[in-house]
């Protein structure tokens, strides 16, 4: 299940890309994926213009050949003594933990039994644990289905179908569409890229690209593409970064290189992506909106610019594995389908402002509800571009709903 919110104008393009889908997955005799609109409301930003803006949510087939399930799609970038560090890109319907090794294997294929160099390998789960990574023209031969192929294609189409960052054939190359650069592959130092991201968001704003879908406006790293290579007859929009972005561009790379210390563990995915690039030095055009957030993340985790909902810094609670009590205040409740039934996802802050998230399908209370809580840390998260820190818990049991005046009065126990 993926949930996007977008302007309710694109609602039809969006409607329309999922049927495209859908007449794929009928060929493909995969399951028809869904589309519905959860809701819709009007939203005023900052100027006072009123946006209408939807939710909807979409439910992908679960693809799965012979007990494999397509877990993920492994993107080399980094050569490295023992390896490669990857963009590890999750594919659509698979839920399930992705192994770290993921991360640092190499391009092998474990069919064929052959290393070369591979733009990607697909990584499969079993229905027993066991793993496997198979290069794309081994596919077909390793599951032995005509489509395998296709299906991977299909799952890689629904990512980017349902990603409000950018909307296109996941497939293409990186070839860059401007008459003045065709002809080529587009790579761009990543420092340089930076630079122009820092000289856009000084000139416009941060406005990230999901932010952009939203509100039906252009991202901030439109802008600093327009102002590298300009288009035809449109000079104004030219960019020119000065000594100050060139800095804050080397640090934001620096910072992102020294991300989860010398092996990177304890990153989540995202952290994980913005390391790899930080250290490929060049990035391609499928990869110039991530690589524009890692400015935006260093400036939020270096006390640059606030946290974007004015919130106080997030601190993890808890040992993981440990049970303990804490008292609670319900922020958000959103409900989704699965398997298993209906299930809800709860964040909540305790008084010090830090956040824990809850999935199950039992409910902590209604938003605005504060609780004592005891349950048991599942592990020490982070979400978002900004990196923040959130305690996941599980076996949540409330001791009792309290008096909220009370809790502001003693602080949380």
């Amino acid at each position: 299940m993926k949930t996007v919110v977008l302007n309710q104008r694109n609602l039809k393009a969006l409607t329309e890309k999922v049927e495209s889908l859908r007449k794929r997955a009928e060929l493909l005799g995969l399951m028809l994926p869904a589309i519905r609109v959860t809701r819709q409301w009007d939203e005023t930003d900052k100027k006072g213009r009123v946006w209408s803006l939807a939710e909807v949510e979409i439910e992908a087939p679960l693809v799965k050949l012979d007990g494999w399930r397509f877990a993920a799609k492994v993107e080399p970038l980094v050569g490295t003594e023992n390896g490669s560090e990857n963009l590890v890109k999750r594919c659509g319907g698979y839920d399930g933990d992705l192994p770290e090794s993921l991360r640092t294997t190499d391009t092998r294929c474990d069919h064929c039994k052959t290393v070369r160099p591979r733009s990607a390998v697909y990584a499969l789960a079993h229905d027993d644990g066991r793993w496997i990574q198979v290069g794309r023209d081994c596919l077909r031969d390793f599951l032995g289905h005509p489509d395998a192929e296709r299906l991977a294609e299909w799952l890689a189409m629904f990512e980017q179908t349902t990603d409000p960052a950018k909307w296109r054939d996941p497939d293409d190359e990186d070839d860059w569409g401007r008459d003045e650069l065709s002809g080529g592959k587009f790579t761009v130092a990543l420092d340089i890229w930076l630079a122009y991201v820092a000289a856009a968001i000084e000139k416009y704003g941060w406005l990230s690209s999901k932010k952009a879908q939203e509100f039906d406006r252009t991202p901030t790293y439109t802008k600093a593409l327009d102002g590298m290579f300009p288009p035809p007859h449109a000079e104004d929009l030219k960019l020119t970064p000065t000594d100050q972005n060139k800095a804050d561009a080397g640090a934001a790379v620096e910072w992102a290189t020294l991300l989860g210390g010398d092996d990177g563990r304890g990153l989540n995915d995202y952290e994980w992506n913005l390391r790899v690039l930080a250290g490929a030095g060049g990035i391609g055009w499928r990869n110039l909106a991530l690589a524009a957030s890692l400015l935006q993340a260093w400036r939020r985790a270096t006390g640059r610019i606030p946290d974007p909902e004015g919130r106080r810094a997030s601190e993890w609670q808890g040992i993981v594995g440990q049970r303990a009590e804490w008292t609670l205040t319900v922020k958000t409740v959103a409900d989704y389908d699965t398997d298993f039934g209906l299930m809800h996802l709860t964040v909540a802050e305790d008084t010090d402002g830090n956040t824990f998230v809850w999935r199950s399908g039992g409910r902590l209370g209604d938003v605005g509800e504060t609780v004592r809580v005891k349950a048991t840390v599942k592990a020490h998260d982070r979400w978002g571009d900004a990196a923040r820190k959130q305690t996941v818990i599980t076996r949540a049991k409330v001791l009792e709903t309290i008096d909220t005046a009370l809790v502001e009065e003693n602080g949380n126990a």
